[in-house]
């Protein structure tokens, strides 16, 4: 007799609610998470980060819209690589008050004032450096259709047939 089986049923009912490829997926991580846990128990050496980089290495912005983001990559001992920007630590410095010039936000860059500044990310003990120039932060250029109107209509849905996209236009 198997008296387990309803405790079972019980336990596992969660999972009937779940479509078959999260469940598969889920599989996938588990099994990722223990063949990493056995590889370091029996003493394999985890990869160390060897070199870090950022791009662009160089930022200008050159109106009071424009905004930089950044990618940070690590490059470890087995060859890989992982964006770690979210887990850097950034620092900006510059000449004269480059609180003012630019500030970092959400891992862009959004200008403050003109003026010189660079900014160094740090992680696992490695830096890595971004110069950045500021010029024009006070000019507000015109709105444009093609870079921020047409944006804004397509992330709606409004540049399809049915809506504003329609070739021949909607009569009004």
């Amino acid at each position: 007799m198997n008296t387990l089986q309803p405790s079972w049923n019980r336990l596992f009912a969660c999972f009937d609610s779940i479509p078959s490829w999260k469940l598969w997926k889920l599989r996938l991580q588990v099994a990722a998470v223990l063949f990493a846990a056995i590889g370091t128990a029996l003493g394999a050496d985890p990869a160390k980060v060897v070199s870090l980089q950022v791009e662009p290495a160089n930022i200008e912005l050159k109106s009071a819209r424009d905004q930089q983001a950044v990618v940070v990559t690590a490059t470890f001992s087995d060859g890989s690589t992982q964006d770690v920007t979210g887990l850097v630590s950034a620092k900006i410095a510059g000449k004269g008050s480059f609180a003012a010039i630019v500030e970092y936000v959400n891992e862009t860059f959004l200008p403050k004032g003109d003026g010189l500044a660079s900014a160094t990310f740090t992680y696992a003990g490695f830096d890595c450096k971004t110069d950045i120039r500021v010029t024009g932060s006070l000019e507000q250029p015109p709105i444009g259709f093609r870079n921020e109107v047409l944006p804004a209509l397509t992330r709606a849905g409004c540049n399809t047939g049915k809506c504003h996209g329609s070739a021949s236009g909607k009569d009004g």
